[in-house]
């Protein structure tokens, strides 16, 4: 299994500023990639507060810059939001710029601020996203070529410049809930990208059984994709009272900044009668139960394990950083690289039991 770390770069506190926040995130990553984390994943969030990386390609780049070994990966690049073609500019040049350690995960968005502060109807972002991917893939030939759809319009003759060094491109990841944008993701030869911050455990598991199906239907071999599971983390050996009364307030405080400006999980939610993680009724021991991983390493691991015999993920990706301080964060890094993480790659060595 392969183990990463994952940062929205959270700036919840008022007092801190925004700077900090930045050369905390990269600390963080330094740090990571000293540990031997597999990737260090960034969010891409706009007027956000959970989240202040709106440029999630232009802090790729600079991460590129001052690690040596870890993989660097967007979860997401929001496509609608861009023009295609300056797009495959910037990933092929992010691309270079990491010597070939970019894995793409790319996605339509899901929160409708970002949308309306941005001037693009959300209502048209998966036909934007699927255009602008039929974009990407033709510039990063490196060819002429030329685009007439609904959203873009590309004329003749265009070249793009650079093409990424990974070829035919980095890596492609999407997330995935409904069966339908599942069978997508597995068609389209993508890995698929799950979160426990906004669907519980069981919805995972539920959805997992769609995966299935849809490799089946499409004759993919499941070897070959791969599924990265956005996971918080915090190890402690803390009683639950303990632990509720150092993080409670900080976990309902990321949670409802995370669902500010409304999101298309929060829609659902109510579209299913399902109260939503995020929002004004935050629990925290439903949250600690389905959706994130606290305890001791051995309690971690354990739960991790569990898991993963349900859903089969071959990354798990670590929040640590949901706006605590960075000395409690590294100090959580490092604690989970000796204690848990050992255990970890020893899973699916032998397979499901």
């Amino acid at each position: 299994m392969k183990v990463s770390i994952v940062t929205s770069i959270p700036w919840l506190d008022p007092a801190t500023s925004q700077a900090q926040a930045y050369r905390e995130a990269v600390e963080q990553v330094r740090l990571a990639d000293r540990l031997g984390f597999d990737c260090a994943w960034f969010t891409e969030h706009h007027f956000a507060t959970h989240g202040i990386n709106p440029s999630v390609l232009s802090f790729a780049a600079y991460v590129a810059g001052v690690t040596s070994r870890i993989r660097i990966g967007t979860a997401v690049v929001v496509l609608p939001l861009y023009h295609p073609v300056r797009l495959a500019e910037e990933i092929a040049q992010v691309d270079i710029l990491s010597e070939g350690r970019l894995e793409l995960g790319i996605g339509s968005g899901y929160r409708f601020d970002e949308f309306r502060g941005l001037g693009v109807v959300h209502s048209e972002s998966r036909s934007m996203f699927l255009e602008s991917l039929d974009v990407l893939l033709k510039a990063w030939r490196g060819e002429p070529f030329s685009h007439h759809g609904k959203h873009f319009d590309v004329p003749e003759g265009v070249s793009v410049r650079p093409v990424p060094l990974q070829k035919p491109h980095p890596p492609l990841w999407a997330p995935a809930i409904s069966p339908a944008t599942i069978q997508w993701v597995i068609d389209s030869g993508a890995h698929l990208m799950t979160a426990t911050t906004f669907s519980s455990i069981s919805e995972l598991l539920r959805m997992r059984g769609d995966l299935d199906r849809a490799l089946a239907r499409s004759g993919r071999d499941a070897r070959e994709v791969e599924i990265y599971l956005h996971v918080p983390i915090h190890v402690t050996d803390q009683s639950y009272d303990g632990l509720a009364a150092e993080l409670a307030e900080t976990f309902g405080g990321f949670a409802r900044a995370a669902g500010m400006g409304g999101t298309i999980y929060q829609r659902q939610s109510a579209d299913a009668k399902q109260g939503p993680v995020s929002g004004s009724g935050f629990d925290f021991a439903n949250y600690r139960e389905n959706h994130a991983v606290m305890g001791s390493p051995a309690f971690c691991v354990d739960k991790l394990a569990q898991w993963w015999q349900g859903l089969r993920f071959t990354h798990l990706t670590c929040l640590f950083n949901f706006g605590l301080p960075n000395r409690v964060v590294l100090a959580n890094m490092e604690r989970f690289a000796l204690e848990v993480m050992p255990g970890l790659r020893r899973l699916g060595e032998s397979g499901p039991d």
